[in-house]
């Protein structure tokens, strides 16, 4: 049985995918990655995934023409790019659009480790659907849903009793068959607790673990993008859920882990029963390192405290309550790995700036290069 990772180069996503599932799945299945146009390994890629002992570099870029299609049972496309071969159509597949780390102008390189690092984390963390997918019939197609699936969507909710309000704040995955849309599922993102919701496939394809295999890519999907406990709201599932890990709590529980969805406002959700699967544990550090690496990707760099949250005085309650502490750690901890001249380069960028609370900031910091002070 082969697993294949599709990406166009085949020289960081597909690579980095094949390494992990190898670590993962051992001599269970056979995995290889390939693309359209390949290129060659890329060499930061070789260095975070030797940061987790995986060796890369006896891997090489494949051409997806040279693999025969009767042997793969799934294929994985990673990036947005790949066009999907019409002779792996009878291949299960999943879809994990995971962003090109790499780029054409310069950057830090700190900043593109961090890139990489973020590439390879948010893979490793959606391994987890692989095996509920291979449970699904030949041919089955599990994707993020787009714009235009939204009257499909909607029509399998009207026919299952769910509510639409709050669709839109969902991240929906569509299950397809012979092209048709024939379940769905969503995924609220709430800090780092998410809201499964909108689970159903249509009566004539139940019993075929496309409900599994859905809620496991939307899990996966919301674990590598910080997710540390999801939970949900059923009126009468809650016996399946509780065979997928999910334990039941209190809604007031509930309502302190998601308080901005809609499910909770909304009269059909008002008897359900709340549920909730924690998921993996990180370490502090690790939760610090993810966070970071979220920053370097959305920013570039990680921007003073004045400037990440303007609205709340420095040591105010507000600071203190919200995420101004945990971002002063994160700044810290990044602050601690920039060598001398990437510091000076920082502070020449941002000392103008700074309000009369913050005055001090730069200059305890590089008297004092790892105060964890505030």
């Amino acid at each position: 049985m082969t697993l294949l990772f599709l990406c166009v180069a085949n020289s960081v996503r597909s690579q980095l995918a094949e390494g992990l599932a190898r670590r993962r799945f051992g001599d269970r299945f056979r995995v290889e990655s390939a693309g359209s146009q390949p290129t060659q390994v890329n060499p930061m890629a070789i260095e975070v995934m030797a940061e987790i002992s995986i060796d890369l570099a006896s891997q090489h870029s494949k051409l997806v023409d040279a693999l025969d299609p009767a042997d793969v049972e799934l294929a994985i496309t990673v990036c947005a790019g790949e066009v999907w071969p019409a002779r792996f159509r009878p291949a299960r597949r999943l879809h994990w659009p995971t962003p090109n780390p790499t780029t054409s102008a310069p950057i830090d390189p700190m900043v593109l480790r961090a890139r990489f690092r973020a590439a390879r984390d948010s893979l490793a963390a959606r391994l987890d659907a692989i095996e509920p997918m291979l449970a699904t019939p030949p041919r089955t197609v599990i994707v993020p849903a787009c714009p235009d699936d939204r009257p499909a969507i909607e029509a399998l909710l009207r026919d299952a009793g769910l509510p639409l309000e709050g669709l839109a704040d969902a991240h929906c995955a569509v299950a397809r068959l012979a092209g048709e849309i024939v379940g769905v599922a969503g995924i609220e993102r709430h800090g780092t607790h998410s809201l499964l919701r909108s689970v159903t496939v249509s009566p004539a394809h139940r019993g075929k673990h496309l409900a599994e295999a859905l809620i496991a890519d939307r899990i996966t999907w919301a674990r590598s993008d910080g997710t540390q406990a999801v939970s949900l709201l059923t009126a009468g599932a809650d016996r399946y859920f509780e065979r997928l890990g999910f334990q039941p709590i209190d809604r007031a529980q509930l309502e302190l882990q998601v308080p901005c969805s809609t499910q909770l406002a909304i009269s059909a959700c008002s008897g359900a029963i709340a549920m909730s699967r924690q998921l993996a544990e990180l370490s502090t550090d690790d939760e610090l390192d993810r966070a970071i690496a979220r920053e370097l990707l959305d920013h570039g760099t990680l921007l003073p405290p004045w400037l990440k949250y303007p609205e709340f005085p420095r040591g105010s309650i507000g600071w203190r309550m919200g995420y101004g502490e945990w971002y002063l750690w994160m700044w810290q901890r990044w602050w601690n790995l920039l060598e001398a001249p990437a510091r000076a380069a920082y502070v020449a960028q941002f000392t103008g700036d700074r309000p009369a609370a913050w005055r001090d900031w730069f200059a305890a910091r590089i008297a004092a290069p790892d105060s964890t002070a505030t």
